[in-house]
């Protein structure tokens, strides 16, 4: 019994599996470039105002924990 996928059905898989890398990719990059655009708004509507500097930071920071 022969356990080999044929070649056609072996590039096709590769295929399918390179497009899913990259829409992942691309996903997970607009996710962050939004976030990052947004982050002086995110500052004012989730995080204290009685220091817009501390609270733009917190912002920031949770962009750059999310980057881990």
């Amino acid at each position: 019994m022969s356990d080999q996928i044929p070649p056609i059905a072996a590039h096709t898989i590769q295929r399918k599996v390179v497009i899913a890398t990259c829409f992942g990719t691309f996903l997970e990059w607009y996710d962050f470039l939004t976030f990052a655009s947004l982050a002086t708004y995110f500052s004012t509507l989730f995080f204290p105002q009685e220091n817009p500097i501390a609270a733009l930071l917190a912002s920031l920071a949770t962009f750059g924990v999310g980057m881990l």
